[in-house]
């Protein structure tokens, strides 16, 4: 209903559209995360499995303030605290807005859109994470693919503007105030 979908809006523009960082553990997830952010909320380190809780901060920008939301690393695993943390992911990626498909490689990207949309999400935007990396930079991207670096920036203003978009697809334009 027409009324629905305006409270669906009005919560969206209350609360923060819902975007997930979702992908394998060490795919640049939280430091996507903190360089969207601007500031370090997220723990980084090089070891798998660092995030083991779902972090939320909102973003408040137009014209969709976004709840950025960095989650555990999907993968397999055997550590009962590890595996707490990625049905934490799996229940956000499943009502999420948009989930950014994180990975190094393209591989990567690709096998995390195919986990995501098995999982039941939505909008799924893939975000090749390394693009500073010079044998990731050289790989194309999956369709659809936005290529960043959290290091240098680069391209974090096109990844605003991608998950602008598919709100915009689920909710209707919004004009940037």
């Amino acid at each position: 209903s027409l009324v629905g979908s305006e409270m669906c809006i009005r919560d969206r523009l209350r609360d923060g559209a819902l975007v997930v960082l979702a992908g394998p553990p060490n795919a640049g997830k939280s430091s996507l995360f903190n360089a969207l952010l601007g500031q370090a909320r997220a723990i980084v380190t090089p070891m798998p499995g660092t995030t083991r809780d779902a972090i939320e901060a909102l973003l408040d920008r137009a014209p969709w303030p976004l709840r950025l939301t960095d989650t555990a690393g999907l993968r397999e695993t055997e550590d009962a605290i590890e595996r707490l943390g990625i049905e934490v992911s799996e229940r956000y990626v499943r009502d999420a807005d948009v989930v950014l498909a994180c990975g190094a490689a393209a591989t990567d990207v690709a096998h995390t859109v195919a986990t995501l949309t098995a999982l039941g999400a939505r909008a799924v935007l893939p975000v090749h994470t390394k693009a500073d990396v010079p044998a990731a930079s050289a790989a194309p991207l999956v369709d659809g693919g936005v290529a960043v670096s959290a290091e240098s920036g680069e391209g974090l203003a096109t990844l605003l503007e991608a998950i602008d978009a598919r709100l915009a697809a689920a909710y209707g334009a919004r004009e940037a105030t």
